[in-house]
């Protein structure tokens, strides 16, 4: 059982997070994430202690030891089969590009991460990562993997996160990054596309997705209107990533346009310096 059901996921995490917790305990810290009602939860919990994924003693709850030893012979396997071999990524020579099409945000996302994690694997500590946003499109969309990513990475090599705007939710998005140690800013005055435009630069290679005008336009609803968080209805927002269009990302290797980009970043990072 690999636990990818989003209530699965939550109380692996929330019990990495608060070991010893009861039942009553758990299902409240999951409250905000998952709407369960408790009769449903108690059930699911004797699911997983039947599963040997989580152990309960005294009334309290904590992850099972021989449950994550399995995570970890699993995660030494995947590494070995997935993560050590070169990727088509690394085989790109100076001036050539890879493109890739898809019919959602969403889906084109799950390549994006793919082909990042490759070039981060070829570089390592040696190259920064520098992330443009016209809007900080996924910290609002899937803040906890966006921000596991990039406060890994982080951990790394620096991190630059800009975005081109500076209404509410552009400095909200903004924030959560800065709340990780990662070096973000919301200015209006960067050289790129104020909407529909992502643009990530790892040492010669330049990611760049573009949406459509039609998925756009939502976005620009949400960015421009928004003033308060009371009034943001995420559940609608998730749904413009769900919506299909015809999605593009082209990553090649390019070390003139990379350097031009690395420059613009600095340029900005400087301006808030002064």
């Amino acid at each position: 059982m690999l636990l990818f059901e989003s209530i699965y996921d939550s109380i692996i995490h929330k019990l990495i997070d608060h070991k010893w917790s009861t039942i009553q305990e758990l299902h409240t810290y999951l409250k905000k994430d998952i709407k369960v009602s408790l009769p449903n939860f108690y059930k699911i919990i004797g699911r997983l202690i039947d599963e040997q994924v989580v152990i309960k003693e005294d009334g309290k709850l904590f992850l099972h030891s021989r449950r994550i030893l399995w995570f970890l012979d699993l995660a030494d396997e995947l590494k070995n089969t997935y993560l050590t071999e070169k990727s088509s990524v690394a085989q790109l020579k100076e001036g050539q590009s890879i493109y890739h099409e898809s019919s959602s945000i969403e889906s084109l996302d799950w390549v994006r991460w793919d082909r990042m994690l490759a070039v981060n694997r070829i570089y390592g500590k040696e190259e920064s990562t520098y992330v443009y946003q016209a809007r900080p499109y996924y910290a609002l969309w899937m803040n906890k993997t966006e921000m596991a990513f990039f406060k890994q990475a982080n951990k790394v090599a620096d991190v630059y996160f800009l975005t081109g705007n500076e209404n509410f939710l552009d400095k909200y998005g903004t924030n959560l990054y800065k709340h990780i140690g990662v070096m973000a800013l919301a200015s209006d005055t960067v050289p790129f596309l104020k909407d529909w435009y992502c643009v990530t630069v790892i040492g010669d290679y330049v990611f760049e997705v573009l949406y459509p005008k039609e998925i756009s336009d939502y976005f620009k609803i949400f960015f421009d209107t928004i003033k308060d968080l009371k009034n943001f209805n995420e559940t609608l927002f998730h749904r413009i990533f769900e919506m299909k269009a015809n999605c593009k990302l082209t990553l090649r290797r390019d070390s003139n346009q990379a350097k031009n980009i690395k420059k613009a970043f600095q340029k900005e990072f400087n301006k808030k310096k002064k």
